[in-house]
């Protein structure tokens, strides 16, 4: 067979490829466009199913944050993690259970002095820790960030653990605490990438990856090479994710072969592919 033949098949191969993605394109929209038309009820059994076939797949019910943490710290006898905002590494922190009893190794981030220094603390008799005082970005260097001041005034106990790249998610607690600009804080902050992080310290690899940014979860995802860093389990914030970042997030796992379930302020996310891609073609329904 020449080179002109060659072409002639190569081309006709991709012909028919490209049709039949085409094809199944206009079946998927003719898909949708039947479902489209089902009221809110209906959608919302839809999501009790499948989440119901999420917990199946994963053997874990309920589907909490706890329970998956639970399940997958004690899948391996060495288990390594990465936490971003780890805060003082106590206050509402479901890791630290597992943490301590399953001898777990890895990396904590906290970008804030005070709440550094009490997560040191708090860890100081676990073996196997890194402590990482600077915050996540998608490069080194300093970026502005956002937090309250230490005060002893009343504010809510959990006015520490507000700390952003973004403003405008400090503020929007104001319905909690009416005069907040009076204690905003801006700062400057060193910050390091995921990729830099994981090769200063050369952990093995990620088996569980926790995120809690106040709105910033999504560029930091969106940041992660998931070739040289694949986790089981990733749990983030996704509460203060915008409409459209809380989407691009949940794809942006699913492409990358994740089962994505919303537990309360947070997500779940499950590397399992089938069901990421099960996932892709019915967001529609499930993230409405």
């Amino acid at each position: 067979m020449n080179d002109v033949e060659i072409k002639a098949v190569v081309g006709s191969i991709t012909v028919h490829h490209d049709e039949a993605r085409i094809k199944q394109r206009r079946v998927l929209e003719a898909f949708k466009s039947l479902l489209r038309p089902l009221n809110r009820k209906i959608r919302a059994e839809f999501k009790k199913w499948w989440r119901k076939a999420c917990y199946a797949v994963y053997g874990v019910e309920p589907l909490t944050e706890a329970a998956c943490l639970s399940r997958e710290s004690s899948l391996k006898p060495e288990m390594y993690f990465l936490q971003i905002g780890a805060h003082d590494g106590k206050t509402d922190d479901h890791l630290r259970e597992f943490v301590i009893k399953n001898r777990m190794k890895g990396i904590l981030v906290e970008p804030v002095p005070i709440l550094f220094q009490r997560l040191k603390e708090n860890y100081r008799n676990q073996d196997g820790l890194f402590f990482e005082n600077k915050a996540i970005a998608p490069a080194s260097g300093t970026r502005t960030f956002y937090r309250l001041r230490d005060n002893t005034d009343g504010l809510p106990h959990w006015y520490d653990q507000l700390g952003s790249f973004h403003k405008h998610i400090v503020l929007k607690h104001k319905v909690d605490i009416p005069n907040i600009e009076d204690y905003l804080l801006e700062e400057q902050v060193e910050c390091v990438s995921v990729s830099d992080l994981l090769q200063r310290y050369a952990i093995p690899r990620v088996d569980i990856m926790l995120i809690d940014c106040e709105g910033y979860d999504y560029e930091i995802l969106r940041t992660i090479d998931f070739i040289e860093c694949s986790p089981q389990l990733i749990v983030y914030e996704e509460k203060h994710l915008l409409g459209p970042d809380a989407r691009l997030c949940r794809k942006l796992l699913r492409n990358h072969g994740y089962c994505v379930i919303n537990v309360g302020a947070n997500a779940v996310a499950v590397r399992r592919p089938l069901m990421g891609r099960m996932e892709n073609y019915l967001s529609f329904i499930i993230d409405y």
